[in-house]
């Protein structure tokens, strides 16, 4: 039970709120952690709660302070999954913060695979925004009203979201690596035809920008920015059909 959802039209002061909170946290906790924005405050354009979403990332739950984290006045509460630590703070503008261990790769990337979705895909984060609003409207004309029903009602939408998202990362990671191999083989014929010809400079700086030109007709320009999460853990599951739903934990 609760108030009803409130959604707010995106506003640009919201990525500002989180990185002064970012500092905060990092105050207390140093560089054991790595902190993200996440939920649909951190996408422009997107309507959402008045509340921000951090995702922490830490070494081990053990290893965690949560003594440091109260601290700074949050409090925890029931995450509902044993992977997931979960903390509120109640200001002006509340805070919700995600803490989860560095090896739960899976995780991880999904939450920030779909972030970096929307975050490129205007028409995906407008259709988004329309389902929460439909969603918030009949769940709000509920009597007795449940938070509950929101986050489950959202959780098909989001699961489906999600596979949308891992196939967009797969085809910008595909491109990616084409334009990589494009500046790997113009650098090494630079390099073959400098030495045949007794002028490796020319040829290794004609090889380059050749190199280059082949790499971004082939693979374009990479807009995602997913970097951090491929190197959390060997041997990550891609397979989707084996996690678990979101059921509304972000976004």
């Amino acid at each position: 039970m609760g108030n009803k959802i409130v959604l707010c039209s995106y506003e640009p002061e919201w990525n500002e709120i989180y990185k002064k909170e970012a500092k905060v946290i990092r105050a207390v906790l140093g560089n054991k952690v790595r902190v993200y924005h996440v939920g649909s405050t951190a996408v422009k354009g997107m309507c959402a709660q008045p509340a921000i979403d951090i995702l922490l990332v830490v070494k081990s739950f053990a290893e965690f302070d949560k003594s440091a984290v109260c601290a700074i006045e949050y409090s925890e509460m029931g995450a509902g999954d044993s992977d997931v630590l979960m903390f509120n703070k109640n200001e002006e503008f509340p805070f919700s913060l995600i803490v989860i261990e560095r090896t739960n790769a899976d995780k991880i990337q999904k939450i920030l695979t779909v972030r970096d979705f929307l975050r490129a895909d205007s028409k995906e984060a407008e259709a988004y925004s329309s389902e929460k609003k439909r969603i918030a409207e009949l769940v709000n004309g509920d009597e007795p009203y449940d938070f509950r029903d929101y986050s489950h009602q959202k959780s098909e939408y989001l699961d489906a979201l999600a596979k949308r998202a891992q196939e967009w990362c797969e085809r910008e990671n595909r491109r990616s690596t084409r334009m990589a191999l494009g500046m790997c083989w113009g650098m090494s014929a630079g390099m073959l035809l400098g030495v045949a010809v007794d002028n490796i400079p020319l040829w290794m700086s004609l090889g380059i920008s050749i190199g280059m030109c082949l790499g971004l007709s082939l693979g374009g320009e990479a807009k995602n920015e997913i970097h951090f999460q491929i190197f959390l853990a060997a041997g990550r599951n891609r397979d989707y059909q084996r996690r678990r739903s979101f059921d509304g934990l972000v976004f």
